[in-house]
Order: C-alpha cells, then structure tokens, then sequence
C-alpha cells in the first residue's frame, strides 16, 4: 500500500493549504519560501507537481543527486531540501523516512560549511584590502571622465558600483533599466535606477528582483556618494542611454543588456588594469566583509548591511571575523 496515496495528486497549490492549516502564525516570507521550493521541485523534475508521483519524496540520496545536478547553487538546494522536510512531517511520514531525509541533509550542511570556511581561510590570504580598492578607483575618477570608449567607460563604473557602495550580487544589476519617472519603478518584472529630474537630485537603486527578494521584498538603496551620483549620470548623457543602465553593446540595431557572466567579466578586466590582478565580484565583496568586521558595527547595522548584500542574516558576515 502506497503510504503517500492521499496526496500523490498534490499541486503546488494544495501543498501551500496544508502548510498553512499545519503553520497558522508561519509569516508571509516563510510561505513565499515554502511555495518557492515546490516551484524549483517542478523546474527540477520538469513537471507539475501532482505529475511526480512524489518522487522526490521516495528517496533521500536519489532527491538531492536531483537537485545537485540542477543549475542552483548549494545555498538553494539546501534551502529546497529544508521544505521537503516540511512536507514529511505535514503528510505524517514514516519516522524511518524522515530520519534518512534529516541525515542527508546534515551532511550536506556540514560540507557546505566546511567548504565556506576554507574559501574565507583562503580568500584573506590573497585579498586587495578593500580601503585600498577604493582608493585607486577614486584616483581614477578625472581620467575616465575624459573617456570616449563605451566598453572603457562602461566597465569602470560597474566597478565603481561594488567599491562606492555596499557591494550587492551580480544578478542585482543585470537587465537593470533607468527612470526618471518613480512610478516605473513599480514593475517587479526589473530592477531600475532612479535618476530625478527634480531638485532633490535623487539618485536610488530600486531592486525588485534578487535572490532573496521573496523573503525581504523590494529593496530601495539611495546612492550616498556624490562622485559616483555624479559619475553615473555623467556615463548616462555621454552616451544618450535609455531603456538598459548595462547594454551590451550600443552599436547595435538590438540592444541588449549585459547578463551576469558578461558583468564578472568587466569586473575581472577592470580590476586587472587598475590592480593587475583580475579580481571577481565575490572576492570583492569578501574584502568588504572583511573591513566591516574590522570596524565592528552593532547589530541592526549588521543586518542592513546583510540585508542589501543578500543575506537573510549575519552568519555570512561572521565569517570574516
């Protein structure tokens, strides 16, 4: 007799019912994540839900090759696995099963872990002090402003973006557009940099997708620093940009946006010329990490600064310490 019977014809949308009868008081975030992690399952299998037969719940190792040999990062994966356990418990598996499911995924908890901790051992040794990053890309300032070159220009201030500010991930800034007009900013479907044309000079980042935008929602990030407000609207008029903050190319009939392979690579040719050393975007925002441990901010600041790197807490941060 099939022990999941009842629920073999689950959609993602039943599943949600019963989670929300089984967790009353659960928040809005922790149903978004529960309801994220049964749409992943779905793009995983390549099927709706109820089409599964859930398999994904009739072996522990055979459901995380699954998602290991998906496109998501460990973090994701690890998050998914979490919410199935969610499911186990809310159809009343077997303790056997559910046991199998939870010593996977500690396992896989402690690598990830292990790893992180040696990419942080690792990355201190060979890290720019981020003070002196911003240093150099601030001397630089008067020479890219005589810059006719898009690509030059371009890959300069993308720099800028993760040395001048709270370094976010790279995803924040792909197919990010530019408005004068903050209603436009509305659309969930972009990210947008706001730009008034009042005397406010209001320049704002509005990130409406991210990797934890289900979780904190849209998050709106003033740019605080004058020469890269300056800077950015200066590369705005000099090539007449509409539409894409990050086009590709801007000799095309077609323009089209940069996607994040093609933002790493700017951040690596930038850094070479300017350190000579290629420096990705995660390496840059480990040297951040690293000076906010040194000057040591109280909590709440922590969390914000979490917060706009993408982090649903501090544990990343700590790290660097």
């Amino acid at each position: 007799m099939d022990i999941y019977r009842k629920y073999v014809t689950y959609s993602v949308d039943d599943f949600l019912d019963l989670h929300n009868l089984a967790f009353l008081d659960s928040s809005k975030s922790t149903k978004g994540t529960f309801a994220q992690s049964l749409k992943r399952i779905e793009k995983v299998y390549g099927k709706p839900l109820q089409e599964l037969n859930l398999d994904f719940l009739r072996g522990a190792e055979a459901f995380m090759k699954k998602l290991e040999d998906s496109e998501y990062s460990p973090n994701t994966i690890l998050t998914t696995y979490t919410q199935v356990l969610k499911v186990l418990k809310m159809i009343d598996a077997p303790l056997n099963t559910y046991s199998q499911y939870v010593k996977i995924l500690k396992e896989k908890t402690s690598e990830r872990d292990e790893l992180d901790k040696l990419k942080v051992d690792l990355s201190k040794e060979t890290l720019i002090p981020y003070d002196t990053m911003q240093e150099k890309v601030i001397s630089k300032i008067e020479e890219y402003s005589e810059e006719e070159d898009y690509y030059q220009l371009r890959n300069y201030i993308i720099l800028m973006l993760f040395v001048l500010q709270i370094p976010v991930r790279i995803s924040n800034y792909t197919k990010m557009k530019i408005t004068n007009r903050l209603e436009d900013t509305s659309d969930k479907n972009f990210n947008w940099l706001f730009v008034s044309n009042k005397s406010d000079a209001l320049v704002m980042w509005v990130f409406n997708k991210y990797r934890t935008a289900v979780n904190l929602g849209t998050k709106e990030v003033v740019v605080t620093d004058d020469r890269l407000k300056e800077f950015l609207k200066f590369y705005i008029d000099v090539f007449d940009l509409k539409g894409y903050l990050f086009p590709k190319d801007i000799y095309t009939t077609k323009i089209r946006p940069m996607i994040a392979k093609d933002i790493q690579s700017s951040i690596m040719l930038s850094t070479y010329k300017l350190f000579e050393k290629a420096l990705s975007v995660e390496q840059i925002r480990a040297s951040y990490m690293m000076r906010v441990a040194q000057i040591d901010p109280d909590f709440e600041s922590k969390m914000e600064i979490a917060s706009i790197m993408g982090y649903s807490n501090t544990l990343k941060m700590e790290m660097y310490e």
